[in-house]
């Protein structure tokens, strides 16, 4: 009889040996034509296509065209709002900015007259252009233009066109004398003294320039401004009294000035235009045989001999 079988006890497996991880397969990056069907690029074209940019001067040339059609109805209705003149002055605008076209542009200005920034605008475009012509039609208009500060603008910077661009002083000196019979802003007495002098001495006209620049002198007149005055009263209007009044009452406000008396805005107190008043008064002083001239020697000389390295 046979006996029980023999348990033997479990045996494990051998563990397997480590292995280093395996990357996965690269991915096929080849480029592949694909078959696509003719009317689908045509499709596709035409989308992208539409993503170009357009040409600035057909936007423009299409935004005139619009302008255009609307001004057309507001001729035939009602423009008490002053639309249409607008319109002109917009379609102006793009002609002569969007189009480089400033005749075009001067055309729609002529139909927008009425509008407050026609003449400012008119004049722009005229300067734009090398011709002295435009400019004369601006200046026609604005001699038409009621009183107005705007006017003054426009006449000073149509004589400073006459002047300096073209070389016709005679054109420029009638638009000074225009300016010049107004009542003038404070601010702007310097800068339209100081063109007109410009202007008059270049036709020759050294009386008006004597007479604009005393005009121009205030009581907050720089010492260097008195002096300049004072030569061309000496000088060119041959009056050495006048030239010495001038020097003497500047010479009467620096002395104010340094007493603590002056009540009116005080002047400058620069050495070199302290300096060069009294020459100027010194020379008319000659020139007039004045009693005054010992004591604007003797101010001189204190002035002299307080400047560094001066004194005797």
């Amino acid at each position: 009889m046979a006996g029980p079988p023999i348990r033997r006890p479990p045996t494990k497996p051998p563990p397997l040996p480590a292995r280093a991880p395996i990357a996965p397969a690269p991915a096929k990056t080849d480029v592949v034509p694909t078959q696509q069907d003719p009317d689908e690029r045509d499709e596709v074209s035409e989308i992208t296509k539409n993503l170009e940019a357009p040409d600035a001067g057909q936007l423009v040339q299409n935004m005139l065209v619009m302008v255009a059609s609307e001004a057309e109805a507001l001729l035939v209705g009602d423009d008490s709002d002053g639309r249409l003149a607008d319109l002109n002055v917009r379609t102006a605008l793009a002609s002569w900015d969007g189009l480089r076209e400033p005749e075009e542009a001067m055309r729609y200005l002529e139909l927008a007259e009425n509008h407050p920034l026609a003449p400012r605008l008119h004049l722009s475009a005229a300067l734009g252009q090398r011709a002295p012509e435009p400019l004369a039609i601006v200046q026609l208009r604005v001699d038409g233009l009621p009183a107005s500060d705007m006017k003054t603008a426009l006449a000073v910077e149509l004589a400073e066109a006459w002047l300096f661009r073209y070389g016709r002083a005679e054109q420029a000196a009638v638009l000074c004398d225009v300016i010049l019979a107004q009542e003038l802003p404070p601010a702007w007495k310097p800068h339209i003294a100081q063109l007109a002098s410009l202007v008059y001495a270049a036709i020759g006209k050294w009386d008006r320039v004597v007479s604009v620049r005393r005009g121009a002198l205030t009581s907050s007149s720089s010492l260097e401004e008195v002096a300049s005055t004072a030569a061309f009263v000496l000088d060119r209007g041959n009056d050495a009294l006048g030239a010495l009044a001038l020097c003497w009452e500047a010479i009467e406000r620096i002395d104010a000035s340094e007493n603590g008396g002056d009540t009116q805005p005080s002047i400058s107190l620069s050495r070199a235009g302290q300096l060069r008043v009294i020459d100027i008064a010194i020379d008319a002083a000659a020139r007039a045989n004045d009693p005054r001239m010992l004591e604007l020697l003797d101010r001189r000389g204190e002035l002299v001999t307080s400047l560094p390295g001066g004194a005797l």
